[in-house]
């Protein structure tokens, strides 16, 4: 059974960087088979229980249940529904891949290594995207040569992949290797379109750097930052520029000027429902989000392009609760594992994982839930996990009486008085 579990967990691995550079949906469907072949080795093993220790579980089953709440008010009842049964089987795909990815040493070190490779590969074909005019996009999506020129765009969602597997791989080499793969990730996103992918790889470089150092403080005041942002984020969107910064601000052109008023508009509609939210997937459908805020940019198409925002504009506070709850669980494992590379490698996985949740994409995007739970996948195999907690060690005996105790035992029972002999 363990053996098999590790098999397609680090096939998984393997295969998830160039399966994000060719179809980038197929995700989900790579998520699936590992799920459902890591359920089917725990059911044959009578090992399914294993599920049910995962603690995040319920935390994971809460937002969809939330979610199917929402319909009684969500904008449209509807869709609230359906995405709550989509994110239901997602997130339990989700907890059965990561809950399997825990490995034995020899397992781990093969995962490293392998998988390893994979991540190589991706990088070899992101490298010949990048440089050689996307011919892999340009097969997969036109079929036809120069029938459409495809965009850097496009390759976005695997360069969101590359920085958040890049840091497990690395922690888990060796030093040169570690070194290569860094070196290949960063000049990737620096070749690509995205800034946001940019952003998170600077982040996460000095996350690790600060773990490095720092060791288990940084990664506590890092994960209470993370929820302290989830709990302001409706109030930090309404802060206003400076008249200097405003002048800067109207004078951006494309996405970044677009996004600040999003941030905008979406803070002020949670403010005007801040406890109930207006329902799951109802940001594509809060009143007013079609009027445009700057040339041809709605004030809200799909989503706010923020997870703490999009959470609190549908689910209310007490989905915010949930979001914050789930960061704060991740951060005190990561703080639990060993000092040194293994600790600082997931951290840094866990902070580009939410540079990019909060600068990018829709938080309930399928094949970003899929990558999150990969990402998360990945860390938990390459790198060794939480040290089990030690039984506390028996009392000793005191010197004393102990020693008695040893002289007593050694006379000859014929020789002990019988007074003592009763005692």
């Amino acid at each position: 059974m363990n053996a098999q579990i590790a098999t397609i967990i680090t096939f998984a691995g393997f295969v998830a960087l160039p399966l994000a550079v060719i179809a980038s949906k197929g995700e989900v469907v790579l998520l699936g088979i590992a799920a459902l072949t890591v359920l089917f080795a725990w059911v044959q093993g009578r090992a399914w229980k294993t599920l049910l220790r995962a603690r995040f579980l319920l935390l994971l089953l809460a937002v969809p249940a939330l979610g199917a709440a929402t319909a009684a008010w969500a904008v449209v009842p509807r869709d609230a529904l359906e995405l709550a049964g989509s994110l239901t089987l997602l997130f339990l795909a989700s907890a059965i891949v990561v809950s399997g990815a825990k490995l034995d040493d020899a397992a781990r070190q093969n995962f490293a290594a392998t998988a390893g490779a994979g991540y190589g590969f991706g990088c070899i074909l992101l490298f010949v995207e990048f440089y050689v005019g996307m011919p892999i996009t340009h097969m997969m999506h036109y079929q036809v040569t120069n029938a459409i020129k495809p965009e850097l765009s496009m390759l976005n969602p695997a360069l969101s992949v590359l920085v958040i597997i890049v840091w497990p791989f690395a922690a888990a080499g060796q030093r040169f290797l570690s070194f290569v793969a860094l070196t290949a990730a960063s000049i990737i996103a620096l070749g690509g379109d995205m800034v946001t992918a940019r952003l998170a790889m600077g982040a996460a470089g000095v996350a690790f750097l600060l773990v490095m150092w720092f060791g288990r403080a940084t990664v506590l005041a890092l994960g209470t930052a993370a929820v302290l942002f989830v709990a302001a984020a409706p109030f930090l969107g309404q802060l206003r520029p400076t008249a200097e910064m405003q002048v800067t601000v109207d004078e951006m052109r494309g996405s970044v000027a677009h996004r600040l008023c999003i941030w905008e508009f979406a803070s002020a509609r949670i403010l005007e429902k801040p406890l109930l939210g207006w329902g799951l997937d109802s940001s594509r459908s809060i009143p007013g989000g079609e009027v445009e805020c700057v040339e041809d940019g709605p004030s809200l198409s799909l989503h706010p392009h923020n997870a703490a925002l999009q959470v609190w504009l549908e689910l209310g506070i007490v989905g915010a609760f949930l979001l914050a709850s789930l960061l704060a669980l991740a951060f005190r494992f990561v703080g639990r594992m060993p000092a040194g590379t293994p600790q600082a490698g997931a951290t840094a996985s866990l902070v580009a994982a939410l540079m990019t949740a909060f600068l990018s994409y829709g938080v309930w995007q399928n094949w970003w839930i899929a990558v999150l739970a990969l990402g998360a996948m990945t860390v938990r195999a390459a790198l060794p996990g939480p040290a089990p907690a030690r039984a506390p060690a028996p009392a000793k005996k005191p010197a004393a009486a102990a020693a008695g105790a040893q002289a007593l035992a050694q006379i000859p029972t014929a020789k002990v008085p019988a007074a003592l002999a009763k005692k």
